[in-house]
């Protein structure tokens, strides 16, 4: 017998509540947006050197924001690399994105998050996974789920940019609890995480399982060693999922895992910190509305500890495991992705190795492995420039028929190899 989703979100709502009351006499450090004391781990204000404006404004109403830009510069070994025959070697882009946060009241506040990326049109095939390859435009192999992309050619992109708003939210906070509703990143993970030293495309590959652009609302019990966080979404089918100047299209609902316009996809899940060490859990249900799709389930526990090995040299390294059944809501198709990431930190510079594991296993297909290696050096300007440079060796599987003239493995799959040089330079402005 199914459980109902809104009786299960009211007992999870009340039994966090219950926890919060209990907590309400306990405060810890200085809180912030994840709910943990603040520390230089995983925090964008100690990755980049950037100005002290956006610090301080104690007076109500205030507004906060970041501007994050990037441009990436991406360099195939040689020919036999590209996935089509007209692309070239070269790929280089631009990439903004933007927090804008106005704190009504001390504990009352709206927050958006607006991108400028390369984009495409959407498709609506039958495989969900289909025929987007972002890494060509270094985002993540499925678009965050929020749409099926078409492939964009290798080249320097000019005119292929769109404008999307990634989050739009009203929310309540506290010291011990939060909650919020509106177009949300729901919590599952944090192997994608931008703030992590995590070199060029070391959150590349996690960016598939990310959870974005839902319409939904959540609720945070905030915990001196913690966060428990229960969320309750569906995917943006609104004119909120479309973008302005190169328009991606309206996602109109054409099935895949979570894109069921109800209240019928959750996720719960557990931020801890004791001292230097972090920990991750989360677990997450997305239905689907068709009959040849089936629900999608997934699992994900991660690590991460701060070293302080003397002569200001910090080493962080970070795992995470993620394990995903019917993926994107495919019948018998699991994926397994395993994230290590070793950053080095000495001052303002930073080296960083990095590795993600993929298993996918369809039925029908049989079992094959992707995987994304990362070797990163890069430098913090005091102004909140950063520079880095990477050798990137990936190895990864994509279905025959998603792609124009390319050998098939019988028809099913097949694996290609693209190693590269890459460049990213990046600034980060805060007021």
């Amino acid at each position: 017998m199914k459980i109902k989703y809104t009786s299960l979100f009211l007992i999870i709502t009340l039994t966090i509540l219950s926890f919060s009351q209990a907590f309400a006499e306990s405060e810890g450090d200085d809180i912030y947006e994840d709910g943990m004391a603040d520390t230089k781990t995983q925090s964008s204000d100690y990755k980049y050197k950037s100005n002290k404006n956006y610090e301080g404004k104690s007076k109500y109403p205030n507004i906060k924001g970041k501007i994050l830009a990037e441009y990436y510069v991406d360099v195939l070994d040689n020919s036999e690399n590209k996935v089509k025959s007209g692309d070239s070697l070269t790929n280089s882009y631009l990439k903004l994105k933007t927090n804008f946060k106005a704190n009504i009241t001390k504990n009352i506040y709206a927050e958006t998050d607006w991108y400028l990326r390369p984009v495409n049109g959407r498709l609506y095939s039958g495989d969900h996974y289909a025929k987007n390859n972002s890494y060509v435009v270094g985002d993540s192999t499925n678009s965050d789920f929020y749409g099926k992309e078409d492939y964009i050619e290798r080249g320097f992109q000019l005119s292929s940019y769109g404008l999307g708003i990634e989050t739009l939210n009203l929310n309540y906070k506290n010291s011990n609890l939060a909650f919020g509703l509106g177009k949300i990143n729901p919590t599952f993970g944090s192997a994608f995480d931008d703030s992590r030293f995590a070199g060029v495309y070391g959150t590349l590959l996690p960016e598939e399982y990310k959870l974005t652009e839902k319409i939904g609302g959540y609720i945070s019990a905030i915990f001196p060693f913690g966060t428990l966080r229960f969320n309750s979404f569906f995917d943006d089918t609104t004119s909120l999922s479309k973008t302005a100047f190169n328009d991606r299209g309206r996602d109109n609902s054409h099935g895949g895992a979570g894109n069921t316009e109800k209240l019928n996809n959750f996720s719960l899940t557990f931020d801890a910190k004791f001292n230097d060490l972090k920990l991750n859990f989360g677990y997450r249900q997305l239905d689907t509305k068709y009959s040849n799709e089936d629900t999608e389930r997934g699992y994900v526990a991660g690590a991460e500890y701060l070293f302080d090995l003397g002569y200001n040299v910090t080493f962080l390294p970070f795992a995470e495991l993620t394990y995903l059944n019917n993926f994107d809501g495919m019948k018998d198709r699991n994926m397994t992705y395993f994230t290590t990431l070793l950053p080095v930190i000495y001052e303002n510079w930073h080296f960083i190795a990095s590795s993600t594991t993929k298993f996918d296993d369809e039925k029908g297909y049989g079992n094959y492995t992707s995987f994304l290696n990362q070797l990163s050096v890069g430098y913090n300007f005091d102004c909140g420039l950063m520079i880095d440079v990477a050798k990137v060796w990936e190895r990864y599987v994509r279905k025959a028929d998603d792609f124009d003239n390319v050998d098939s493995d019988n028809g099913h799959k097949w694996v290609k190899h693209q190693d590269s040089w890459a460049f990213r330079v990046s600034y980060l402005y805060k007021f």
